[in-house]
């Protein structure tokens, strides 16, 4: 359980999450201004180190490249120690988010793990996994169609590509990794002014709910599992672009969910915009 909720944490908000390799170009040529966002991340449970993860992506017109790392290190370490690499690449635009292609590599421990998704219009159309996923908890193509890989996860929560009015934090994104089927929503909770212990950021905020539902590709012990995750919350905070001014990035600057073990916590210790680091707010 202690995995499955630091996992849980990170896929959540930090989203999250897994993979390798350069992702390669977009078919077409991108026009338009080039915005930039590339954030740090430090875990923590109960103030001891959990890991750190890098996440950053380039955007320019309707097509994006993004790339994250995680490291464990600390007591999680001891249980759970991993290195995991990704990237992905695609197009967004208004309500739409439609990756292209997603690489994935993982060690855990002395296990090793790559994964390459190709996507079609409707979804993922070729799945290659290194050593290859076993199909005893098998996700239908059904289930599949109109995922996002979790790397174009993180993207489609930076970029508040369903966020409005109604949905200030943006709703569900549906999440296929190659062998599990799972949704991260966000749930508006309130907006209120925050201070970043590091110094990080200080001002307004959203407070969003976060839900890990898992729907496909696991044993069902883990569904069990999952149906009691604790609560998990998140400070997102509305941030512009400095190079294109028709673009807003929505931040999570901070992650936390209450454990048996104490607070899972996300930190960002490193916001940088378009190459220029994010200015506590006076």
């Amino acid at each position: 359980m202690f995995q499955r909720i630091a996992t849980a944490l990170l896929l959540a908000g930090v989203l999250t999450t897994p993979a390798l390799a350069a992702g390669g170009e977009s078919a077409d040529a991108p026009a338009g201004p080039v915005s930039t966002i590339a954030l740090g991340y430090e875990l923590y449970i109960s103030g001891l180190t959990l890991g750190h993860v890098d996440v950053s992506a380039r955007i320019q017109g309707g097509a994006y490249q993004a790339q994250s790392t995680l490291d464990t290190k600390g007591l999680i370490s001891i249980f759970w120690q991993a290195h995991i690499e990704a990237s992905a690449n695609g197009r967004l635009g208004p309500g739409m988010l439609k990756p292209a292609l997603y690489d994935a590599y993982s060690t855990h421990r002395d296990k090793r793990q790559q994964v390459t998704m190709t996507y079609g219009p409707g979804g993922p159309i070729m799945v290659e996994a290194t050593p290859p996923y076993s199909k005893k908890y098998p996700v239908s193509e059904e289930q599949q169609r109109n995922t996002v890989d979790p790397l174009s996860a993180m993207l489609f929560v930076l970029t508040g590509v369903t966020a409005n009015e109604q949905n200030p934090c943006g709703t569900a994104a549906p999440i296929y990794d190659g062998r599990r089927r799972y949704d991260v929503q966000l749930v508006y909770v309130r907006t209120k002014s925050v201070t970043m212990d590091n110094g990080a950021y200080a001002g307004p905020a959203l407070v969003c709910q976060i839900k890990y539902i898992q729907i496909a590709g696991f044993k069902q012990k883990i569904l069990e599992e999952g149906k009691r995750l604790p609560q998990m919350f998140a400070w997102i905070v509305s941030m512009p672009s400095r190079s294109d001014p028709t673009r807003r990035f929505l931040v999570p600057v901070k992650l936390w969910a209450e454990t048996d073990w104490g607070t899972a916590t996300a930190v960002a210790s490193r916001i940088q915009l378009d190459g220029a680091n994010v200015a506590k707010a006076s």
